[in-house]
């Protein structure tokens, strides 16, 4: 990397601050920031801390880029569909501020790997997607006494808020308790609005850039609530739970779960990759499709059986499969496949997944 990330070219709108100023940009400039996902969040996010300066740029995804994702994770492109979007992301950076330090992990965050990922970061930035890897990256940043900078959007509606261990609340404050599986829709069913992703996206740079340098006022202990159908904000004040299985206990004494899909009650997603790779190699690999009869005729993945949803339970009963074999679930976009899981762990069968993004994904990337 080159020596220019000083330059007041570059960062003389942030230099005249005065709440910035030259200290405040070299702070940025030996800042460490680790990124979870690279998606509706994350993209922002990296776009804004890339221009501004932040020294070294970690950033952890496993997904790979699908045309679906087009419509709000800016930093990817057609001319990076089906590469993973660590290396979609890194390409982003390199054109628009080539001395920043990217250090990318193409991996999914688990209890194996986050502590030793995040270990050497000053800031978490969490833009993932899912109730396990959110309760982590709360619990990581407790063991590791790191500030947490969390966001969500669904449909319409974006939450921002800073979970640090030395001040506020953290995640498991606020949510103790995972809802129920299955009870919260993922944005491939509803949807999202591609802005509001922008927009808390930008937010949460802008509180990272405010906890660099030391600015007031930012988000701990506090929710900030954006509807993008109204045009409003809103503040929820939030403070710690004296019982939190993390944050109220000694730092010494803080650990991370077994399994934090197990605690949330998720099932095990794979990417179209991921899948192909499995039907490369596992020559007895099951594939269910949970869809209605009349989807599944208008096409299909090859070599998959129709057991529609609404006879699942059933229908499996009928196919007799010996308890080791692995399964791999797909419907027209997820949500069916996941309420399925449920009615499988009743038989016992323990290797299974679902395909992320269903049919829909599979179609985008690799088609008939």
């Amino acid at each position: 990397m080159g020596s220019n990330l000083a330059q007041p070219s570059r960062y003389s709108r942030h230099e005249v601050l005065p709440e910035i100023g030259s200290a405040g940009q070299n702070k940025l400039r030996n800042a460490r920031v680790l990124c979870i996902g690279a998606g509706g969040l994350g993209s922002p996010v990296i776009s804004y801390l890339a221009a501004a300066g932040i020294g070294t740029l970690g950033i952890v995804d496993y997904d790979r880029v699908d045309r679906s994702n087009l419509q709000r994770q800016i930093i990817h492109s057609e001319s990076t569909l089906g590469e993973l979007k660590t290396d979609s992301a890194f390409q982003y950076i390199s054109r628009l501020n080539p001395d920043v330090k990217i250090n990318l992990y193409s991996v999914r965050l688990s209890e194996y790997n986050a502590i030793d990922i995040s270990k050497d970061y000053d800031l978490i930035i969490d833009g993932s997607d899912n109730f396990s890897t959110r309760y982590l990256v709360s619990d990581v940043g407790n063991i590791l006494d790191i500030p947490v900078i969390w966001g969500s959007v669904f449909k319409f509606y974006g939450q921002v808020s800073i979970f640090h261990p030395k001040i506020g609340p953290c995640y498991r404050c606020v949510f103790p308790q995972p809802p129920a599986p299955g009870s919260v829709p993922n944005c491939s069913t509803v949807g999202v609005m591609g802005a509001v992703c922008g927009t808390i996206g930008s937010i949460m740079a802008t509180e990272a850039i405010k906890v660099i340098v030391g600015m007031p006022n930012t988000l701990i202990s506090t929710i900030l609530i954006y509807s993008a159908e109204d045009s409003n904000f809103e503040r929820i004040k939030i403070s710690k739970n004296v019982k939190c299985y993390s944050c109220s206990k000694p730092l010494e004494a803080r650990t991370l779960l077994p399994s934090y899909q197990d605690f949330c009650g998720e099932v095990i997603g794979i990417t179209v990759h991921d899948f192909e790779t499995k039907r490369s190699i596992n020559p007895n690999l099951v594939i269910l499709d949970v869809r209605r009869p009349e989807e599944y005729e208008s096409g299909n993945i090859p070599g998959s059986i129709n057991i529609p949803s609404d006879d699942f339970l059933n229908q499996l009963l009928i196919l007799d499969l010996d308890r080791d074999v692995e399964l791999v679930i797909y419907c027209h976009s997820g949500a069916r496949s996941r309420k399925c899981i449920r009615e499988i762990e009743q038989l016992g069968l323990a290797n299974v997944s679902i395909l992320d993004g269903g049919i829909l994904a599979w179609n985008s990337i690799v088609g008939v």
